[in-house]
């Protein structure tokens, strides 16, 4: 079995996107399989999303329902990583069973269990040279031989608040790139029941380009929807391709899953009021 998860993907534009024929791979899984909407964690939220995913029950179980979580009577906050979650996991079960599992860059996963096989941990690690990123250890220093090294997160929100939307998405589609061509190192050199890989890449790209293509929002110029009106189905097309040279090399036989944790939309006028009204009234 082989699940490829598209963290943040929405069938509200790939099924438009598909129909254009800018997404075949999609087009061709979306004819040839099985396909349906899957409800989300009532949170709507990638780390308690995931994490009802890797074991099977919902977050007042597993214990995540946010990347962070405040401190008992402060104002301070507490970043929660996997080492917080409850439950068994999916790949325990697996190895539990005789199984070899490979697990690369699922939300919450850090730090990397000690696997019968392989694992590089999500976005709840602080670095990739962080002890505990990837089990076996060894596994980086064979990826910067091998593909040129592993990138963790690309960074958009940085660039996007430093104006470099450009360059954001250039590093997006190197981050892409560079998954890729670790998981299908990894895919090919080792043996494996179950792998896993997580591409963040459509989260991050909606997140902060969905205002451009919105004909609804009124912040962005028409010069910069020009620019970066496409940003968000271009990433569509690249995760597409990218699925379509996964499913290409896999064994004969294999199960192939897409999914994604939640979907995408534009944002709510209410992100931006509830603070400010509730600080309005103490």
């Amino acid at each position: 079995v082989c699940v490829i998860g598209v963290d943040g993907a929405t069938f509200e534009l790939i099924r438009p996107l598909a129909a254009q024929g800018r997404l075949p791979v999609f087009s061709r899984l979306l004819g040839e399989g099985a396909s349906g909407d899957l409800l989300t964690v009532p949170a709507l939220n990638s780390a308690a999303a995931w994490s009802s995913f890797i074991t099977g029950v919902n977050p007042g179980k597993h214990g995540i329902f946010d990347f962070y979580c405040p401190e008992r009577d402060s104002y301070r906050i507490r970043f929660v990583n996997g080492g917080d979650r409850h439950g068994e996991s999916l790949w325990g079960l697996l190895n539990r069973e005789g199984r070899s599992t490979g697990v690369i860059n699922v939300p919450m996963t850090f730090p990397a269990e000690p696997v019968n096989g392989f694992m590089l941990a999500g976005l709840d690690a602080p670095g990739v040279g962080t002890p505990g990123f990837a089990h076996p250890p060894s596994l980086l220093e064979e990826l910067q031989r091998e593909v040129g090294g592993y990138m963790l997160a690309p960074g958009m929100v940085g660039y996007m608040l430093a104006g470099k939307e450009a360059e954001g998405l250039r590093h997006l589609e190197q981050c892409t790139r560079q998954r890729l061509a670790s998981t299908m190192h990894l895919m090919r050199s080792r043996e494996w029941d179950f792998l896993m890989v997580v591409f963040s890449a459509v989260d991050s790209v909606q997140h902060c380009f969905w205002k451009y293509m919105d004909p609804a929002s009124s912040g962005p110029t028409e010069e910069e929807r020009h620019r970066f009106g496409d940003a968000i189905a271009s990433t569509y097309a690249a995760m597409d391709e990218a699925i379509g040279r996964i499913q290409q090399a896999l064994p004969e036989g294999t199960t192939l899953i897409v999914m994604s944790d939640h979907g995408a939309g534009p944002r709510h006028l209410a992100a931006a009021q509830l603070n400010p009204w509730l600080a309005s009234i103490g």
